[in-house]
C-alpha cells in the first residue's frame, strides 16, 4: 500500500498557548497578511507556502475552542502532534512591536535552526542553548522565523529560505 492509498483521518490537537488562527496561519502563509488582508481558514497541502508535511493533507480549526483538526495519514499524526508542541508556548512581549518565545526543540538541530532564522532580513534575534532557542523580534520576523523552526522540527526538504521581508 503506498501512502497515497492509506485512508484520511482526522485527529484533533488541544492547543494551550497558541491560538488555532495563528497555528494555521503558521503553517499556510510565509508572511503575515498586511493591511485587510484576510488570514487563511486552513492550512493545506500543496498550496505555495504551506509547510504541513507530507502525508497531512489540512489543519483546520476544531469545533472545539483552542484546537485545530488535522487531516491526513495517520502515521504522521504525531510528527505533527509533536511539532506543534514545540510551537505552543507563551508568548512574551519584549518591548514596543517587539515579541520573544522560548522554544524547547525536538527534533531540530538547534544551531542549524539558529542560523537559518539569523539568515532572515528584517529586525529579530536569536540565541541557542543547549536544545532551547530564544527568538525575538517583531511580529512579522517571528512568523518567519517560527516557519525555519517548524522547518527543522518537521525535517522537510523545503529547508530553503524565504523571500526577503
Amino acid at each position: 500500500m503506498s501512502a497515497g492509498d492509506k485512508p484520511l483521518v482526522s485527529g484533533m490537537v488541544t492547543l494551550q498557548h497558541l491560538r488555532a488562527s495563528e497555528v494555521i496561519l503558521l503553517f499556510a502563509r510565509e508572511q503575515l497578511p498586511s493591511g485587510g488582508a484576510k488570514a487563511p481558514r486552513a492550512a493545506r497541502a500543496g498550496t505555495g507556502d504551506s509547510l504541513l508535511p507530507a502525508g497531512i493533507d489540512a489543519l483546520l480549526p476544531a469545533a472545539e475552542p483552542g484546537s485545530v483538526d488535522l487531516v491526513g495519514n495517520e502515521d504522521v499524526f504525531s510528527r505533527l502532534n509533536d511539532c506543534l508542541g514545540v510551537l505552543d508556548v507563551p508568548l512574551e512581549s519584549a518591548g514596543p512591536g517587539r515579541q520573544r518565545v522560548t522554544l524547547t526543540l525536538q527534533r531540530a538541530d538547534a544551531r542549524s535552526v539558529c542560523a537559518a532564522v539569523l539568515r532572515l532580513s528584517g529586525h529579530g534575534a536569536a540565541r541557542v542553548s543547549g536544545r532551547e532557542l530564544v527568538l525575538e523580534g517583531t511580529p512579522q520576523w517571528l512568523h518567519q522565523a517560527l516557519r525555519q523552526v517548524i522547518r527543522g522540527e518537521l525535517q522537510e526538504p523545503k529547508a530553503s529560505l524565504p523571500p526577503a521581508l
